[in-house]
């Protein structure tokens, strides 16, 4: 009865989830090690110029090894007017989000974007029950509530009552909003699309969207040491192939309300992680907000509304 149950509670797809995010908590520590030549659009554009590659070529073999089974087939190529029209919006909001972010940080205080960044849960939810009709139950809004006030607490420290720079805040809440969008086409792609046909469309979109940005902004656009480009090509193999690959691959299965949920981990496992490698110190709010974070997601887990209701076998 018991591992009946720990089946039930830990799929495929919730290890896949937990294995992005932990793949995704690199992203900080290789930007800062690439922001030491490069600018944020610039990141961006290698992050995600070096995904497509990657995911181009695999998709190619892939194709070319299922060219016979045409249910195989159709997941590997994006045919309809609809699925066109989400995997745009999915790459465009990408790119604003990675952006507007970047943007918001040299804008106002890292406590307030990230304060607002971390919001999206709120949106995706509220999003699936506009456009998608799922319900959330009573449970699964407490652990939204619950995981959301464990990663605030992670910025208390930081925060100041006047962030000096309102623009700053709304590009930071923007942001939140478009990860939101990204997270929802790609909920609703998973049932029609393989997770590489969705990761290397959208990662092709996003680098046409943010060349003239790039370019408009930057002073340098390719790096000019090794360690940078270990840096960018390391962010777009573990982050975005990797990481965004597998968060991709649970939204199979779970709620984009409930993957958004477990995202708001990340900050706390990057703080660990700069622990470890930068030996930067954790402080008391860090240690408390982990096990809340977890409680809350467990709420959200154990709830209707973290799975979708039909279960397409892809």
């Amino acid at each position: 009865m018991q591992t009946s149950t720990y089946r039930q509670f830990v799929s495929k797809e919730l290890i896949a989830l937990g294995f992005g995010i932990l793949a995704i908590t690199f992203a900080p520590i290789l930007i800062k090690l690439s922001s030491q030549e490069l600018g944020a659009n610039a990141i961006v554009f290698h992050r995600f110029w070096v995904a497509t590659l990657v995911l181009g070529i695999w998709n190619r073999i892939k194709i070319e090894k299922n060219k016979e089974n045409e249910i195989d087939s159709e997941q590997l190529q994006p045919k309809t007017t609809e699925n066109w029209l989400l995997l745009l919006g999915a790459g465009v909001a990408d790119a604003f989000c990675m952006v507007a972010w970047a943007w918001s940080i040299e804008r106002t205080s890292i406590a307030h974007s990230t304060l607002l960044h971390n919001l999206t849960p709120i949106f995706t939810t509220l999003g699936g029950w506009l456009f998608f009709g799922q319900y959330f139950e009573m449970k699964f809004l407490l652990g939204v509530a619950i995981t959301i006030g464990g990663s605030i607490a992670i910025v208390l420290e930081d925060w100041q009552l006047a962030s000096g720079s309102f623009i700053g805040d709304q590009a930071a809440l923007f942001s939140a909003i478009a990860y939101s969008i990204r997270l929802l086409a790609i909920e609703r792609l998973r049932d029609r699309l393989s997770t590489t046909t969705i990761i290397l469309w959208i990662s092709l979109i996003t680098t046409l969207a943010v060349i003239p940005t790039a370019l408009l902004f930057e002073e340098r656009i390719f790096p000019s040491s090794w360690l940078v480009w270990i840096a960018v090509i390391l962010q777009g193999l573990l982050c975005e192939v990797i990481g965004q690959g597998a968060i991709a691959y649970s939204l199979k299965r779970f709620s984009s309300g409930f993957v958004s949920l477990c995202l708001l981990l990340e900050p706390v496992l990057a703080a660990i992680l700069a622990w470890f490698i930068f030996v930067q110190e954790l402080s008391i709010l860090d240690l408390f907000a982990f096990p809340v974070i977890l409680l809350g997601i467990y709420l959200a887990k154990s709830s209707e509304g973290s799975e979708k209701s039909e279960l397409q076998d892809y």
